[in-house]
């Protein structure tokens, strides 16, 4: 991408959508791709403010069109399928609420992996308020912290391509009756992870940590995640284990003979 931004050829243009196009027919998440590519222009290439936003976004144009066309045809399969969730079950103001209590939820299950559930019920009215507040007020907190430490990019990045990239899975369109799902979060965590290597790196150069020590500390997290992967691994050997541990990780799940959950 690097390449294509620095010396732009309609070929290479052509194999980037083409690749974006694939990507959408295999998984419409990647739909949010042309807004994260506007986020690439500002770390790690810094094209912007050399080159005006206008001129970053109208060479974005042809793939927000295929943006569009795989939100469309996403949206009239889910609703052809019954997948999309009724307005009148599930009103704006309670998906918002909901919304914006995920967000701090993949955080935290992304730092700390526990207690995953292959499916998560929705809370829909019972979702406390104090929780809502409270999950707002730390997403504007590390917002505005890394809106003033902005001149280190990669935080900005990282922190709006995570929040970005799950718009489309967050609820606002509420798809299934889950509440959040890990499956979304493979392609937002990347912001976080950015912002973690980066950060931690600049830590240790400013503390000069050895690189024993650092190659101690970084295999000792692989290590943690690695036992963390292999114990979740083992509740998917069968359907009866996985809903028993659906059940004990949450405290409204349906039972596992449960037969509407959608995956």
């Amino acid at each position: 991408m690097g390449g294509t931004a620095k010396k732009p050829r309609v070929g290479r243009y052509l194999l980037v959508a083409l690749f974006f196009a694939l990507a959408l027919m295999a998984k419409p998440m990647a739909i949010t791709l042309p807004f994260m590519l506007l986020l690439v222009d500002f770390w790690p290439l810094r094209r912007f403010p050399r080159t005006s936003l206008s001129k970053l976004v109208l060479e974005k144009i042809p793939l927000l069109a295929l943006s569009a066309a795989s939100a469309a045809i996403t949206l009239y399969a889910q609703r052809a399928g019954g997948a999309v969730g009724l307005i009148e079950a599930l009103p704006l103001a309670m998906r918002v609420k909901n919304a914006i209590y995920s967000y701090l939820i993949y955080v935290e299950k992304t730092v700390w992996p526990s207690r995953l559930a292959v499916f998560y019920p929705h809370p829909e009215g019972s979702l406390a308020l104090w929780r809502v507040i409270v999950a707002a007020a730390v997403l504007a907190a590390i917002t505005a912290l890394f809106w003033h430490f902005r001149e280190r990019r990669y935080l900005l990045a990282g922190w709006l391509w995570f929040l970005g990239t799950l718009i489309p899975v967050i609820g606002i369109v509420q798809v299934g009756r889950q509440a959040w799902a890990d499956r979304y979060a493979y392609f937002p965590v990347w912001g976080l992870l950015v912002i973690a290597v980066w950060l931690l790196a600049e830590a240790a150069a400013r503390i000069k940590l050895s690189l024993a020590a650092q190659v101690a500390i970084a295999s000792a997290v692989l290590l943690g995640y690695s036992v963390a992967a292999h114990i979740q691994m083992g509740y998917w050997r069968d359907s009866y284990s996985l809903f028993t541990h659906a059940i004990q990780a949450t405290d409204a799940n349906p039972s596992p003979r449960a037969t509407w959950v959608r995956h």
